[in-house]
Parts: C-alpha cells; sequence; structure tokens
C-alpha cells in the first residue's frame, strides 16, 4: 500500500536523517507533541531529538530505540494535519500512523516491524487491561 504523501515525505526524511545523533531540542516540548505532556523521561534510549520540516510542516522528530522492538522514529506535528491510521511496508521500511494520548497522529517508521508495535504501546493511547471492578490481591502492584 502506497502511504500517503506526508508519510512518504517522513520516511525520506528518516531514510536521510537515519544515522544523525544528538538532543537538538529540550524534551519536554517534545514529550508534549508527542502527547506525553505528563511524562519527565522520553520514553526508550533517545538518539535523536530535534525540530524537522517535511514538506513545508514544522514536525517534530524522536528517533530512540526500544530494547525489546529496536529502533523507531517518531513524528510529531506542530499543526494538525489530516492523516487517518494505518500502516504498511514502502521504502525498505515499516510505517505506521497511529493516534497519540492527545488525539493527534503520529508516523513512526522502523526496519524491523516489532519496533513499531512497542513504540504504539508507548505513545498510543494508555489502556486499562484490567477487569472491570476487579480488586487487587496484596501481592499485584499497580
Amino acid at each position: 500500500m502506497r502511504p500517503p504523501e506526508l508519510v512518504r515525505g517522513a520516511i525520506e526524511h528518516e531514510y536521510f536523517e537515519r544515522t544523525l545523533r544528538g538532543t537538538f531540542m529540550d524534551s519536554a516540548p517534545l514529550l508534549q507533541h508527542l502527547g506525553l505532556g505528563g511524562k519527565q523521561v522520553v520514553p526508550g534510549f533517545p538518539q535523536l531529538m530535534r525540530p524537522c520540516d517535511i514538506d513545508g510542516h514544522l514536525v517534530y522528530h524522536l528517533t530512540t530505540f526500544f530494547e525489546k522492538g529496536g529502533m523507531v522514529t517518531v513524528f510529531a506535528f506542530d499543526k494538525a494535519v489530516a492523516l487517518t491510521e494505518g500502516s504498511g511496508w514502502w521504502g525498505n521500511v515499516h510505517w505506521k500512523v497511529i493516534t497519540s494520548r492527545d488525539g493527534k497522529p503520529l508516523v513512526l517508521v522502523a526496519q524491523k516491524k516489532q519496533a513499531l508495535a512497542v513504540a504504539q504501546s508507548q505513545f498510543g493511547p494508555a489502556t486499562d487491561m484490567s477487569p472491570p471492578n476487579s480488586t487487587p490481591t496484596p501481592k499485584e502492584t499497580r
């Protein structure tokens, strides 16, 4: 499946910045744009954090490594964009558009499909997996 134009732009951008490393911005505004405003720490092991331009859009670029998934790049747009959730393989990478915890689209790009799943669990809407009206036992912690 051919991804939307903004996703193709993000994939091309990721290709050219794949080996770039560094922190070019404070983590607080990045976390805010990723829908993680209440968090203090960027998920995973951040490799690159910087504002970028993709097809005329200000985008917040995060490349991070997840121990159980691998390297993933996450793009959060500064202004509202029209992207629907979807995924696929294009340009020799896996891509996925998810909805962040604050309802904005995020573009995920990775070499390994497993990295997308791990990233989605970190950046997508939080889900409570406990059954309704459950009472924790003394050994359980939440």
